[in-house]
């Protein structure tokens, strides 16, 4: 399996009271996903995520 990255610019601040819907427009064509995960990285991105901050990990059905 291998990792997708794209980037959401975090420059508006969110409730965390409330849903947010949030456009994702991966840079590379996905034929079979496996998992979705969410990282938080520092500005700027980076090119291989430790993963350290994981708050979101889904398996696609």
């Amino acid at each position: 399996m291998k990792p997708v990255s794209l980037a959401i610019p975090m420059e508006h601040s969110f409730d965390p009271t409330s849903e947010a819907i949030i456009a994702i427009h991966a840079k590379l064509r996905v034929n079979q996903p496996k998992a979705f995960a969410v990282t938080i990285e520092k500005p700027g991105g980076v090119v291989v995520s430790t993963q350290e901050q994981l708050p979101l990990l889904a398996v696609v059905p």
